[in-house]
């Protein structure tokens, strides 16, 4: 049992049991504080374990002195070294974690290391039997409290100056490491040093002889100290939330607002730039939501909470007016790939952005112009590939979209094959053309007569580019042209044979008048010649109505034409009976002379006529021929009779005028389309229309 002290030793020892419970309480709440982090902060495993040993060894120091037996003493003594030997392992553990050098921890280092420590720890609880750690325990009362006393061996020794190597070696590693990553002087590692130094410290001059109440070690009671300097590390600098090697990429690019936040969207630091864009002083941001402190940018905080690297744009809407942003959110991750926090970057691009803006919508504007064109217009580079084209382009070559040109070879287009030298021939003699022809192969093989106007493109330098320009596609003109050439022809030649018809009618009509005359007392004869006479002027009534149905042709130029309508527009006018007509088109255009309904109201009038009471459906339809389309008008009557087939589009043959589908014909020829009877004879008539390429469209398509 110890010795009674004095008043003064009893204050003493009442003042040392009070620090060592304040300092046991102290590093047990911040080790419990400090489990949140184990599973996301390497640091934080080796922290813990450090705060509940202190904790431990103060409770076990106020125990040994409180004790009112010997054995019990030393019992309690003997128990501090469950945890006393490894304290400066875990502190270079924590070191070695803080400094991110999480792959010097291997197994076979660790059990080395721990050698000496584990040793100290089998010898200290078995210091009864043996005289190799500490032993002759006494009890020592000169001082103001009785404390143990006990005698040290060579061991004892040995793993004293080891502990301190560590010890020294963790705060070599601490400094030189946050020295490479530029963090040497922040905060977190200036508090980490004098956490580490102090007990460090206060234990090695007790060892030494130097304390203040002999017998006395004070490390455990003034635990306290580096306690407080730990609390300010978690709560003012978030020491176990984002180790400071984040701080020195801060530094690098501090000209730009960046803020690091912790696994919880927290604002872990800040640069000054981001102090200023957000009107924010650190003191009062630390710790806490960047939700809470930037509550009113949705897009922004979705870019703090990602769960990768990500890179997008910002826009800021504040009183000082809109300011763009290119935002960068980088994971910050443990050794084993979890994300511990996030580095967010904000590059302020407001003036390069107002000026792409202002350049878009010039760009806009340009591409608006040239996609509503009528005409073409194109650009190519020296090697003659497309570079722009506009909508109109794409459909005069017959592709759906501009995109579909981009990268192809103009020359690919050209009739000729050395048209494309011929035209760069003369624009590099004349520096521009004007309404220079071209023949251009569109992509399903139809000719485009066309017309450019172009020059070279140049850089600013003046050196050339490529060439563009506008092309106006002139086929349709041309074909009208070709159109109205073939009609004036036709016509010549109608009203020659026309006038030749008549002219043979008259003298006819004369040569029975004049017998009429001579042979008025013959009755008989008279009459016969009357009739002959009358008969001659029906023919020529006939043949002057002819001349009001061709009056009209080529006098129009062609125009696209939906047989679907022309079919119906033409049936209107006839007395259909029971028969019906079905129209299998779908959409079909026809480019053909304006008299084209006159073609399908022959046809359908001459089914009507000829083609007896079998006949009850007439069908138009179409098929592909080549490149060109056949238009197929078929009918289930009588048929054509094979002997009639061969003058079937004679002038004149036939039993009413003979002179419908001798029209019809020329009606087509006008733009190219040729007209044949294939019908089998008591099967049904059957007309073939071939259209040449360009000669037809379907809705909705441009040729």
């Amino acid at each position: 049992m110890p010795e009674k002290q004095g008043a003064c030793g009893t204050d003493i020892l009442d003042l040392i049991i009070g620090m060592l419970i304040v300092s046991a309480a102290s590093m047990t709440c911040l080790g419990l504080y400090g489990r949140r982090y184990v599973d996301r902060v390497p640091a934080a495993t080796p922290y813990v374990l450090i705060m509940f040993a202190a904790a431990a060894w103060a409770v076990l120091y106020a125990l040994d002195l409180l004790a009112p037996f010997f054995p019990q003493r030393i019992a309690y003594h003997n128990l501090r070294f469950l945890f006393l030997p490894y304290f400066s392992v875990l502190e270079l553990w924590l070191v070695v974690a803080y400094v991110r050098k999480t792959e010097w921890l291997r197994r076979q280092w660790a059990a080395l290391v721990l050698v000496i420590p584990v040793t100290a720890t089998v010898l200290a609880l078995t210091s009864s039997y043996h005289d190799l750690f500490r032993y002759d325990f006494w009890i020592d009362a000169g001082g103001p409290i009785p404390v143990l006393r006990y005698s040290e061996s060579g061991f004892f020794l040995l793993y004293s100056l080891y502990s301190i190597l560590l010890l020294l070696l963790a705060v070599a590693i601490l400094v030189m490491e946050t020295r490479k990553q530029g963090t040497l002087r922040e905060k977190q590692t200036i508090i980490l040093i004098l956490a580490l130094a102090v007990p460090t410290i206060i234990n090695t001059s007790f060892q030494a002889g130097f304390t203040p109440v002999p017998g006395v070690n004070l490390t455990s009671a003034l635990f306290w100290i580096p306690a407080l300097l730990y609390t300010v590390a978690l709560f003012r600098y978030r020491f176990l939330d984002i180790i400071p090697i984040a701080r020195g990429r801060l530094i690098e690019i501090l000209s730009k607002p960046v803020l690091v936040l912790d696994a919880d969207s927290r604002i872990i630091d800040l640069n000054p730039a981001a102090c200023t864009l957000f009107s924010l002083k650190p003191t009062s941001v630390i710790g806490k939501p960047v939700g809470e402190v930037i509550p009113d940018w949705p897009e922004f905080l979705s870019l703090c909470r990602t769960d990768r690297n990500k890179r997008t744009d910002l826009v800021l809407n504040g009183d000082a007016g809109t300011r763009y942003f290119i935002g960068t959110a980088e994971l910050l991750l443990t050794a084993e790939g979890e994300t511990e926090g996030r580095l967010i970057v904000l590059q302020d691009v407001t003036d390069i952005r107002k000026a792409e803006m202002a350049l878009r919508e010039s760009e806009e504007t340009y591409r608006t112009i040239i996609d509503n064109m009528q005409d073409l217009f194109y650009r190519t580079d020296n090697e003659g590939r497309i570079t722009m084209i506009n909508a109109s382009g794409a459909r005069l070559a017959g592709y759906d979209s501009p995109d579909q040109l981009i990268g192809r070879n103009a020359a690919e287009m050209y009739i000729d094959p050395d048209g494309r030298r011929k035209f760069l021939d003369v624009l590099k003699k004349t520096g521009s053309v004007y309404a220079y022809p071209l023949l251009l192969r569109a992509r399903d093989g139809s000719i485009r007569n066309v017309t450019t106007s172009s020059h070279f493109h140049r850089d600013p330098r003046g050196n050339i580019l490529g060439v563009e320009g506008i092309i106006h596609d002139m086929t349709d003109q041309r074909h009208a042209e070709e159109a109205l050439q073939i009609a004036n022809r036709k016509l010549n030649l109608l009203s020659s044979i026309t006038r030749h018809d008549i002219r043979n009618q008259l003298m006819a009509l004369m040569t029975f008048l004049q017998l009429s005359k001579d042979t008025a007392t013959e009755p008989a004869q008279f009459s016969d010649y009357l009739a002959q006479a009358l008969k001659i002027s029906e023919t020529i009534d006939r043949q002057i109505g002819f001349t009001k149905d061709y009056e009209d042709l080529g006098v129009k130029a062609p125009v696209w034409q939906d047989i679907s309508s022309c079919i119906g527009r033409a049936s209107a006018g006839l007395n259909l009976q029971n028969v019906r007509i079905g129209v299998e088109t779908h959409g079909l255009e026809v480019y053909a002379d304006p008299l084209l309904e006159k073609v399908f109201y022959n046809l359908i009038d001459n089914a009507l006529r000829y083609g007896g009471e079998h006949l009850t459906t007439i069908t138009v339809s179409s098929r592909p021929a080549g490149t060109g389309l056949v238009l197929v008008f078929t009918d289930d009557g009588a048929g054509i009779a094979r002997d009639d087939k061969p003058r079937l589009f004679d002038k004149g043959f036939g039993r009413n005028t003979g002179l419908g589908l001798f029209l019809s014909r020329e009606i087509l020829s006008i733009t190219g389309i040729t007209i044949t009877e294939t019908g089998v004879p008591g099967r049904g008539a059957r007309f073939e229309m071939a259209i040449p390429a360009g000669g037809f469209r379907f809705e909705g398509q441009s040729t």
